[in-house]
């Protein structure tokens, strides 16, 4: 991924001529593609972006502003309840830099509730079926078909 790599490898000044091309918006828009690969990538290119930024401690990073009204907060919100670790693990890193901390809890909260309530599949749900299930079921599939 040719952005992410030059993200990765520019100085302070070729990455805000990075931004100012929409490489930051490209970024953005690709974090919600299905390639764990690419979205891990978009993430470390938008990081060294916002990086630069920190440079002035006193001063608002205003690459973060630009990535939140890109809806790039959003996104990384999304990628907290993402199933691949790596993802979630740089995602939470920079909600955990750039962003409240107070906020980040609440979505880790969310995201444990959220591993808890996996979903199963009908032939899961049917390996556990117990002999008092199965005449309830067939029960009801036998007024299904009266009907």
């Amino acid at each position: 991924m040719a952005l992410a790599n030059a993200c990765d490898e520019a100085t302070e000044y070729q990455l805000i001529k990075l931004v100012e091309e929409h490489v930051l918006e490209a970024l953005t828009s690709l974090l919600r593609e299905n390639s764990v690969e690419l979205v891990e990538r978009a993430l470390e290119g938008i990081n060294a972006i916002l990086a630069a930024g920190e440079e002035g401690e006193d001063e608002e990073n205003e690459l973060v502003e630009c990535f939140y009204s890109l809806g790039g907060h959003d996104k990384l919100q999304e990628l907290l309840l993402h199933p691949n670790d790596c993802i979630f693990s740089k995602a939470r890193a920079m909600v955990q830099k750039y962003y409240a901390v107070d906020e980040l809890q609440e979505l880790l909260k969310f995201k444990a509730l959220n591993d808890k309530l996996m979903s199963v599949s009908y032939t899961h749900l049917r390996a556990h079926e117990t002999s008092l299930h199965l005449v309830c079921r067939l029960l009801l599939e036998k007024k299904k078909k009266k009907k």
